[in-house]
């Protein structure tokens, strides 16, 4: 078995690409071929790219890695549970299951909720408290403060619409994700 310097060796002498185009010109020469040291490599360097082994894919996925294990940090504090239960695995599958769209649309959702729950907040009314449970006096100076604060076209958006669009959403988790999958070990 291969150590890991050989590996490593094997993927920054030859890419994948010029692997293929020297694996092609053997298939199409009509005289035979002798085998070269070269022709070696370039079999090995497509044999770690098509099955690579479990330490390298590992490494080759880092940031997926990462991801998954600060999920599993933040699942299990949630859920209160260590990493051996049951219940966080079939709650990180089902995250990595759902649809691509229903996590953004969630993520739009929560955006668009924080935004309208800040903009009460800072006209003073207590989230904690139901609106029958405050005075008249305590209401009125709510009221005047969000009347105050509607009259800023921004805050009306944000009250009465949603201005976190889920296209916008969209287009910024896939631009941050082909950010990540173009990642290079050696940046």
């Amino acid at each position: 078995m291969e150590n890991m310097d050989t590996r490593s060796l094997l993927r920054t002498t030859m890419s994948t690409e010029s692997a293929l185009l020297h694996m092609r010109s053997l298939v199409s020469e009509i005289h035979p071929v002798n085998i070269t040291p070269e022709h070696k490599m370039a079999y090995r360097v497509l044999e770690q790219t098509i099955h690579p082994s479990e330490d390298l894919l590992l490494e080759n996925n880092r940031p997926f890695a990462n991801l998954y294990v600060h999920c599993s940090i933040q699942l299990a504090n949630r859920l209160n549970v260590n990493i051996d239960n049951p219940i966080l695995q079939k709650e990180l599958h089902r995250i990595i299951d759902q649809p691509f769209h229903i996590g953004v649309e969630q993520l739009a959702i929560n955006m668009n909720d924080r935004l309208r729950n800040n903009l009460l907040e800072s006209t003073g009314y207590p989230n904690q408290k139901h609106p029958q449970m405050l005075t008249i006096k305590e209401r009125d100076e709510i009221f005047s403060n969000l009347k105050n604060s509607l009259a800023l076209t921004g805050n009306r958006d944000v009250l009465m619409g949603n201005p976190w669009r889920v296209q916008e959403v969209d287009n910024g988790i896939r631009s941050s994700i082909k950010k990540i999958l173009a990642w290079n070990q050696n940046n």
